[in-house]
């Protein structure tokens, strides 16, 4: 862990209405296609997410150069909110249906847009145009298409650690992060990892979930990291962390109805969903600690410093004066034993 870090909380509260402007995070502008491989000739589609820029979207928006595509059909534009812990997120996006007409690999540049007085790039996108089939043909989804599975290939939770192998008593800093592509309304852990042969103690996270963006396997993803854990081994071998299990709640569009009557009567914000997710479990190689400790070690591991100062340098006699010894650094603070501080004779200590 990280000693003497103070951790702010600061609470946000907006008042906003379906067609004000949220600004709840930082206004972000991504590209993304629905896939980085097609076949020649093959459509696919280019989409521009502006989020954080109010339900009204941004203005000016110029496209990168599409010379190596027939565009056919777009830009159609969506917009969209997602509430996850209280955080509001509202997005744009501008959608376009492009057709490959060349074999290779070509880059489409940013497109910008103007917004809230700034103007924002999008990341450059890679397509690989290729002969033949570049993948199976996917069948349009139907009202019985199974929804847990939709869901499970646009949510998942992800076990991450800084290092894997480490000495005993070494830190280690585990986080767990959630993907999603749909919209989380909720979430709860409904299991917690378990950490034999660990110390652990909780980082603490805001409660208000930061969201990011993220490409995993060509598509991009927001995420939030729900825990972080700093974790000291406490014995040798192979140790494995556990998976956590989270329950979230998920928000997903019917398929459309064919009895125009019921798309009337039809949530238009959809229904709730409860889906689990479980993330993967974490192995660690821990090496024993090596042999000549010196005398007192109580088994910190990390890198730390110590810093002394006084309120005054000078002062006349029977005055007091206040000195401060401060233990700082990464690693299992609470191991370390108060500092032995030595007065000359001439002072009393209180």
């Amino acid at each position: 862990m990280n000693g003497f870090i103070t951790y702010q909380l600061i609470a946000i509260l907006a008042m906003f209405v379906l067609s004000g402007t949220l600004n709840a995070q930082d206004i972000s502008f991504e590209a993304s296609v629905d896939r980085n491989t097609v076949a020649l000739g093959e459509q696919f589609t280019l989409r521009l997410v502006l989020t954080n820029a109010g339900m009204s979207g941004g203005k000016n928006l110029k496209l990168p150069d599409l010379n190596n595509f027939h565009i056919m059909g777009g830009p159609n534009q969506s917009t969209s909110m997602q509430f996850i812990n209280g955080v509001v997120t509202s997005s744009v996006s501008y959608t376009y249906t492009l057709q490959s007409k060349d074999v290779g690999k070509f880059a489409i540049g940013p497109a910008s847009i103007e917004a809230g007085g700034k103007v924002y790039a999008t990341n450059p996108v890679t397509i690989e145009v290729v002969k033949g089939s570049s993948r199976p043909q996917q069948q349009p989804p139907t009202a019985k298409s199974d929804v847990g599975a939709n869901i499970g290939d646009n949510l998942f939770l992800r076990a991450t650690v800084d290092k894997s192998h480490v000495i005993q008593g070494e830190q280690i800093n585990l986080t767990f992060k959630l993907y999603t592509r749909v919209s989380v309304s909720n979430y709860t852990v409904s299991k917690n990892p378990a950490f034999t042969g660990f110390w652990g103690e909780d980082v603490e996270t805001p409660k208000n979930v930061a969201l990011s963006n993220e490409t995993v396997d060509g598509r991009q993803y927001r995420v939030g990291i729900i825990k972080r854990v700093a974790l000291f081994p406490t014995q040798s071998g192979t140790l494995e962390i556990s998976p956590m299990e989270v329950q979230t709640t998920v928000q997903i569009q019917d398929a459309r109805p064919s009895d125009p009557f019921d798309a009337f009567f039809r949530d238009p914000f959809g229904r709730n969903v409860n889906y689990a997710v479980k993330s993967n479990a974490i192995k660690i190689k821990v090496d024993p600690l090596p042999a000549g400790a010196p005398l007192g070690f109580r088994g910190a591991v990390g890198r730390f410093t110590m810093s002394t100062t006084v309120d005054k340098k000078t002062g006349k006699t029977n005055e007091p004066i206040s000195l401060k010894v401060s233990l700082s650094g990464v690693g299992n603070i609470k191991l370390l034993e108060s500092p032995q501080v030595e007065l000359p004779a001439d002072f009393e200590q209180y």
